[in-house]
């Protein structure tokens, strides 16, 4: 037989393959994914960049916000016949205010039939409180003004006008819905409830527009104040606390001298987003993304300030990808990148590369992409790094991540003229999208992920296994090639104690 004719042998023109080629198991897997892909099955990572990159879909419809504010002055809140209300509120002050009203009760007018009787919220009308701190109309202007940006409205053009409604206590009880929107003035385009400093767990209030809800947890509430506002179109419902008490002012929200920002969800993005989510949910594991990095606009460098310091387009997205993401088993966070590129100036016959931009093109030989911290949406690391690699994209949006990012602006330049060789560095932000089954994988990814979950593992004592300690189990065999015998040492060990004989063999 000939050197042609083996190697005809060889390819298979069917499917597009040398059978040598196929027979490395990363080559295998991919071959296999691109089979599934032939069959029917959804390319994941193609999709959700064609959705993200679209000029036709319409993201702009956020319909509700939240911030914390950790430097937000005391407003030196008195009530009449009751004096100065101390803060953070104390259980004395907080039965003095409730000797001072009554419980609240469904309003009548505009959504009074969505209203439902609140035995455990007590309203004091905001003709007998007084805010006396000078700073406090500052403070809540600037609130106001970033209410309007989250609603892509300019607060320059017109500024927002703040008019107290009434000061509400919440004491644990039932869920209800709130009655705040029912209460707004003619023109009011939304409702603002300023959450004072005060001791309480659980409480998480949830809003509602369309198809769409977002759920805002409570968070650590004693020293800082929290922002929470909605359109007027939108209905919040109030999740019980489960401890303490909640002290909030609530206001109404209008634009004196414009038309209301108005959300308009765009029924065909959140259709395709809804079916790429289904999709990947179903898909094998061997063949769906365990995560998706999407690169944001802009770079955002402190994280830890949560969502909220998101802005414009990118605001927007993760907004409905929150939300969709929750509906459908999906988490979502932010991550930071850092790229570091380099390589020579000059092509191969000694020529100087032409400039792009201004700048000193250059041939890019070596690229390093450091991922992490990933935190979620609050600001709560979740992994230090991210793994990332280098010669498979099926996570990358868009797929050549390290180029998009290298095509912006830098942070840093080396250019060494006499060796004709440069490398910049770059920063940017990550928006990282990942199904419910893959969250302990990415928690403990990284050079220290198999550290990291073994230490955990090693310190449980449980007679029998939660989900969680399975899926720390899952990870130390998914990445036991530096330490097998560490691995298997552990597993054994916990399959005695729990007693399960499928996880000893």
């Amino acid at each position: 037989m000939s050197d042609s004719e083996d190697s005809a042998s060889d390819y298979d023109e069917a499917e597009g393959y040398y059978s040598d080629y196929v027979e490395h198991p990363d080559h295998v897997a991919r071959h296999e994914k691109l089979q599934d892909q032939k069959k029917g099955e959804m390319n994941i990572r193609h999709e959700m960049e064609q959705i993200m990159t679209s000029r036709t879909l319409n993201w702009n419809f956020a319909f509700s916000f939240r911030q914390t504010y950790a430097e937000a002055p005391n407003p030196v809140l008195k009530i009449d016949g009751l004096g100065t209300v101390g803060l953070p509120l104390s259980d004395r002050d907080a039965e003095a205010i409730k000797s001072q009203t009554v419980h609240a009760t469904a309003k009548r007018g505009r959504r009074a039939s969505a209203a439902k009787i609140a035995q455990d919220t007590w309203d004091v009308a905001a003709s007998k409180v007084t805010l006396t701190s000078p700073r406090w109309d500052t403070f809540l202007q600037k609130a106001a003004e970033e209410v309007c940006r989250a609603f892509n409205t300019s607060p320059k053009a017109s500024k927002p006008q703040c008019e107290l409604l009434k000061l509400v206590l919440h004491e644990p009880g039932d869920s209800f819905l709130l009655n705040i929107t029912a209460e707004l003035p003619d023109g009011a385009f939304a409702a603002m409830l300023v959450i004072l400093p005060s001791e309480y767990t659980g409480g998480a209030i949830g809003v509602s527009h369309a198809s769409l809800s977002f759920s805002y947890p409570s968070t650590t509430n004693a020293d800082q104040t929290t922002v929470l506002a909605w359109h007027a179109s939108a209905t919040p419902t109030l999740h019980p606390l489960t401890s303490g008490t909640r002290l909030a002012l609530c206001y109404a929200l209008t634009l004196p001298s414009s038309a209301p920002p108005a959300p308009s969800p765009d029924p065909k993005l959140t259709a395709r987003l809804t079916k790429v989510l289904a999709a990947w949910q179903v898909a094998p594991a061997r063949t769906a993304p365990q995560k998706l990095l999407v690169l944001l606009g802009e770079t955002y460098p402190d994280l830890s300030a949560r969502a909220g310091v998101l802005r414009g387009a990118d605001a927007q997205k993760v907004a409905v990808l929150s939300a969709l993401g929750a509906e459908h088993g999906f988490g979502v966070g932010l991550a930071d990148v850092r790229v570091r590129l380099a390589g020579p100036t000059e092509d191969d016959f000694g020529r100087k590369l032409k400039k792009r931009g201004g700048r000193v093109d250059f041939e890019v030989d070596d690229v390093r992409v450091d991922i992490g911290p990933l935190v979620d949406l609050e600001g709560r690391t979740i992994a230090e790094e991210i793994a990332w690699d280098e010669y498979r994209h099926e996570e990358d949006v868009p797929q050549d991540l390290a180029g998009a990012i290298g095509d912006g602006p830098c942070e840093k330049e080396k250019y060494d003229r006499d060796a004709a060789f440069i490398t910049r560095w770059f920063r940017r932000t990550l928006l990282v999208i990942w199904p419910e089954r893959s969250y302990h994988s990415l928690r403990y990814t990284g050079s220290d992920g198999f550290d990291r979950a073994f230490e955990e593992l090693e310190g449980s004592k449980s007679k029998t296994p939660t989900e969680d300690e399975r899926a720390l189990v899952g990870v130390l065999v998914d990445h036991r090639e530096g330490k097998p015998k560490e691995a298997a040492r552990l597993c054994c060990h916990v399959a005695c104690r729990w007693k399960d004989a499928e996880l000893w063999q």
